[in-house]
């Protein structure tokens, strides 16, 4: 079994340089066959923007802001988080070059937290995985977008073989944090 990535694959500039080039057309087209319109409303000489001009201005406006909003979403995913990948063996956390392997054997739990949202390129919810590294418990935090709901899903699977006794929550609730915060630790 190859490597499968549980993150958002690697993305590039290209949807926010087509934004960017939709707004750099709609400015020139609004400036190039745009033209202010005289009006007379009940004798009253009112000069302003034509229709034309209000809708690609507009256009132009949103789309720049499109362009800043991707653009950040993919300097984001490309220089700030973690690649996430598995196989049947282990969870590889890939942090700017380094790699840290954690076999399935030492998962204790994957569940779904309350957080996650909608973004620019889709909504995403975040799960914890929990793993026992060099004796020591430690945590991880996982967004994964609806585009790798797949992989999630073959992730689980795996998991459930490599490692019956792990806990796997695919269900929230408001009382969650409440319920673990008064736990009793396993011994």
């Amino acid at each position: 079994m190859n490597r499968i990535e549980l993150t958002y694959p690697r993305v590039g500039f290209q949807r926010p340089l087509i934004y960017l080039g939709v707004a750099v057309a709609c400015l020139a087209a609004n400036l190039l066959f745009g033209k202010h319109q005289d009006e007379y409303v009940s004798g009253q000489h009112l000069t302003g923007p034509s229709l034309f001009q209000l809708v690609t201005g507009v256009a132009a406006f949103f789309c720049f802001i499109f362009t800043i909003w991707d653009a950040g979403f993919v300097l984001r995913v490309r220089d700030f988080l973690h690649r996430i990948t598995f196989d049947e063996q282990a969870l590889y956390i890939d942090k700017k070059g380094i790699e840290q392997s954690i076999p399935l054997k030492n998962i204790l739990s994957l569940r779904l937290t309350g957080m996650g949202g909608n973004g620019i390129r889709g909504t995403a919810q975040v799960y914890e995985v929990r793993f026992q590294s060099n004796g020591l418990e430690d945590s991880l935090l996982i967004a994964i977008y609806n585009r790798n709901m797949g992989a999630l899903g073959v992730f689980e699977k795996t998991l459930e073989k490599e490692n019956p006794a792990a806990e796997i929550k695919n269900s929230w609730t408001s009382l969650d944090g409440l319920f673990r915060l008064f736990r009793r630790p396993k011994d």
